[in-house]
């Protein structure tokens, strides 16, 4: 790497059916992954490496303050088959998507029920929950990049509501 930083590259397949010199790796990762930039060169047992950088690349890390967790719509009846959607939005210290983190969302009170709908963030960095709840409640969710550790990246209030309807009728005066 450059700036005096080095890393490994570790990646979950080697490549297969490499042709007119061009092999790809799948599922690769750095470590460590510091916010830095790398260059990878290319070598092969038994070919000689002229030294020539192939390939740069940079590595940032999860920002909490680029990313947001927020809930829609963020006042549901506690009926258990209304759903609020939790959407986690993980972003780099560059406001560029993260993909691939597993993420956890957890109730910090209540009984509410949580439905993952995407755990692990897509090519715009986002995760998807669904949440539902029968008891009249505040719930603030947290969700945690779970890939990196247990990196908090926001937390989000989702109001479950009474169901009850109150009517009022006016009687006719004598």
């Amino acid at each position: 790497g450059t700036n005096g930083t080095t890393g490994t590259l570790t990646c979950t397949a080697n490549p297969t059916n490499a042709t007119g010199g061009v092999a790809n790796f799948a599922g690769c990762s750095v470590t460590p992954a510091s916010a830095n930039q790398y260059c990878l060169l290319a070598s092969s047992p038994g070919i000689a490496s002229t030294g020539a950088t192939d390939a740069c690349f940079s590595v940032t890390a999860v920002s909490t303050a680029n990313s947001s967790v927020n809930a829609n719509p963020n006042n549901v009846p506690a009926d258990g088959v209304s759903t609020s959607t939790i959407t986690v939005t993980v972003n780099d210290t560059l406001g560029n998507p993260v993909v691939n983190k597993t993420i956890s969302l957890t109730a910090g009170s209540g009984a509410s029920v949580i439905t993952t709908v995407q755990g692990v963030t897509d090519g715009n960095g986002v995760a998807t929950f669904t949440v539902t709840d029968t008891t009249v409640q505040n719930v603030t969710y947290t969700a945690k990049d779970t890939t990196d550790g247990s990196i908090t990246i926001g937390t989000a209030t989702v109001t479950f509501s009474s169901t009850t309807t109150t009517l009022l009728l006016a009687l006719p005066s004598a």
